[in-house]
């Protein structure tokens, strides 16, 4: 199925991608070109993202804050990711 149809990107290489280390919007647009033309396959990405990466069993109330809640204990950590959680801001 293509996710990306302004740069015929199907969800195989998007699947492929997060598996090699992308793990945002940004890293899949520099290295598929997804999300750079109309946009509208923004939602998609994201989605795929949280269903492929590694941590994707903490569910979508982090969803994209994934990188944010790996680093929860940083002094200035993500605050919703912390939430979605359960740890204190």
């Amino acid at each position: 199925m293509y996710v990306c149809l302004c740069q015929a990107v199907r969800e195989a290489e998007v699947r492929e991608a997060v598996a090699s280390g992308a793990r945002d919007v940004e890293a899949l647009a520099e290295a598929l070109g997804v999300c750079m033309g109309c946009g509208v396959c923004r939602e998609a990405v994201e989605a795929l993202i949280d269903q492929y990466a590694p941590h994707a069993a903490w569910g979508p109330a982090v969803g994209r804050h994934r990188v944010c809640a790996a680093n929860s204990n940083a002094p200035k950590g993500c605050a919703a990711a912390q939430a979605a959680l359960g740890h204190a801001a």
